[in-house]
């Protein structure tokens, strides 16, 4: 690798990691964020996720469903919008 390459690649480097500086200040910055005392508690928060998962797609091939254009519907009604 050259001496040029090299640098290419530090400053891609670089520019990486200001990146994810920059989104873990935004990150920080968000309300409505979520925060775990324990890898094991977001564990957790990541197996309830997989469990609605499933029982959504079971939701779905037994037909336990509703058009998204009914939804819509529903709530322009309800809003007045």
């Amino acid at each position: 690798m050259s001496k040029e390459e090299a640098s290419l690649k530090k400053k891609t480097n670089l520019e990486i990691t200001i990146e994810a500086l920059r989104e873990v200040e935004q990150l920080k910055n968000t309300p409505n964020k979520k925060s775990y005392s324990s890898f094991a508690e977001l564990l957790e928060d990541i197996e309830d996720i997989y469990e609605e998962i499933e029982r959504s797609e079971e939701d779905i091939a037994a037909g336990r469903t509703t058009p998204a254009i009914e939804v819509l519907e529903e709530i322009r009604e309800k809003y007045g919008l």
